[in-house]
This record gives structure tokens, C-alpha cells and sequence, in this order.
């Protein structure tokens, strides 16, 4: 009889539902996106997946870790291959981190009016570009831009969406960035957090790759339009003269 009147709720347990209480748990929450980005499947192996089948990158042992690079390097993936399963999953935790931040947004104040905004700008800029990696290394993919709390409503979205759907998603997110108060520039305390800039070079980026996809054949020469107004865009934000003052060994500086 007794669960007809036991509360078998934990007061200590913390849950999306009751965390977002101060601006506190906005930063928290908006750095734990930030995190998921430096998983080992979303930018540690993230050459094996651009530079390596481009060959920019060389995989020279074809039996390392069972041959799983290689199959990278020869065009040989398997269903086997965990780098991909891996790297699917981890990139689809990455927009549930942001999706989930975006529905608490409004869960509290804010000290200055901007800050709901800028909070909300950073989170789109890393969906967006974390679904820029899925659409062009997948094509059609499950397209999630709100929370899911339950097992039915996450297997009712698990389906495939047009790439064409996908890229609208990735463009409406970077509008947003643009039209927000995000800085153009973030400065040397932030570095790594978006920018202005930023939005500006992915949406570059992600026109021109729209551009190349035969199946928007027709919307070429717009696509690339639009790629050299947000490149320069990008590189008139620049707070330096020419990439020739820029020293090669400080862009790869970590």
C-alpha cells in the first residue's frame, strides 16, 4: 500500500528541470557545451573524418588499431568502424547540450538585457556548426532543434530529414548569430568562444560546400554569391593587415 502515498521524488537529485535557477546556471550549462566540443570524437579525430580522406593527411599503418584509420585513408569504412559510430553520437550530444539550454533560457534573470541573447547566440553558432559536420559528412540526418525528454519523443525524431532541411537549420541559426549582440571579435580572455567573425567565416564555409553539392545544382551561383559576401564579411573583422604578418607557427598555437 505504500506506494499509493510515498514520494519517491530525491530533493538532492539535480535534473534540467530544476538546475536553471540564476544567470550562474546559464554560464554552467553554456560551458558545458563549449566542453562537448573537445571530446575525443568531435574535434580530436575530426581530421580523420576531412583531411585524412582528403588525403591532406596520410594514415601510413594500415594495421593500427584493427585498421580503423586506414579505412579512412583507402575509403574502406565498415559498419564496423566505432571512429564513426562514435563521432555520430557524439555530435548528436553535442546539439542535445545546446538544445537543452536553449529551452531554459527563459527560466531566469539576467543582470544586464543583453546577456539572455548573447547566451543564446553562442549556443546556435556551435548547433549550427556541429550540423554542418553532419550534414556534410552524412547527408540526411535526424534534424532535433528543440529538447527531448523522453524516450518517445527522441525515437519519434529518429529519422532522416532532408539535407536541404538541415542546411535551412544551419542558416537560421547563423542569421540568428548575426542579428544578436555577440561580439565581432571575441578578445584574447575569451578566446574560443563564438564570435561574430566566427558566424561569419561558418556561414562562408557552408555556402560554399552547398554550392558544390550537385544536388543544388541550380542554387549555384547564389550559394557562391552569398560565400564571398560572408567571407569578406569574416576577413573585413580582421584585426590584423595581411595573413603575411601572421607568423604560420601561431596558427597552430593552442
Amino acid at each position: 500500500m505504500s506506494c499509493n502515498f510515498l514520494d519517491e521524488f530525491d530533493p538532492n537529485a539535480t535534473t534540467a528541470g530544476n538546475f536553471y535557477t540564476s544567470e550562474a546556471d546559464i554560464e554552467t550549462s553554456l560551458n558545458g557545451v563549449y566542453q562537448s566540443l573537445a571530446q575525443s570524437y568531435y574535434y580530436q579525430y575530426n581530421y580523420y573524418f576531412t583531411d585524412v580522406r582528403a588525403h591532406v593527411t596520410v594514415v601510413t599503418d594500415s594495421g593500427a588499431s584493427s585498421g580503423i584509420p586506414y579505412q579512412f585513408y583507402n575509403y574502406t569504412l565498415t559498419e564496423e568502424n566505432q571512429y564513426v559510430y562514435n563521432r555520430y553520437t557524439q555530435l548528436f550530444k553535442s546539439i542535445s547540450r545546446v538544445n537543452t539550454l536553449l529551452s531554459h533560457l527563459d527560466d531566469v534573470t539576467y543582470s544586464a538585457s543583453e546577456a539572455r541573447d548573447t547566451y543564446e547566440a553562442e549556443a546556435r553558432f556551435v548547433r549550427a556548426l556541429t550540423y554542418f559536420h553532419l550534414v556534410t559528412e552524412w547527408g540526411d540526418v535526424p534534424l532535433i532543434l528543440t529538447e527531448l525528454k523522453t524516450k518517445d519523443e527522441v525515437q519519434a525524431n529518429n529519422y532522416r530529414r532532408p539535407k536541404s532541411e538541415v542546411y535551412k537549420a544551419v542558416f537560421a541559426d547563423l542569421d540568428y548569430v548575426l542579428g544578436s549582440p555577440l561580439a565581432d571579435m571575441q578578445p584574447a580572455s575569451e578566446c574560443g568562444r563564438a564570435s561574430k567573425a566566427a558566424a561569419w567565416t561558418l556561414y562562408g564555409k557552408a555556402k560554399l560546400q552547398y554550392a558544390c553539392d550537385e544536388d543544388f545544382a541550380s542554387e549555384k551561383s547564389a550559394s557562391l554569391t552569398s560565400a564571398i559576401e560572408k567571407l569578406t564579411a569574416a576577413w573585413n573583422l580582421r584585426s590584423f593587415g595581411e595573413l603575411s604578418d601572421i607568423p604560420y607557427n601561431a596558427i597552430w598555437e593552442i
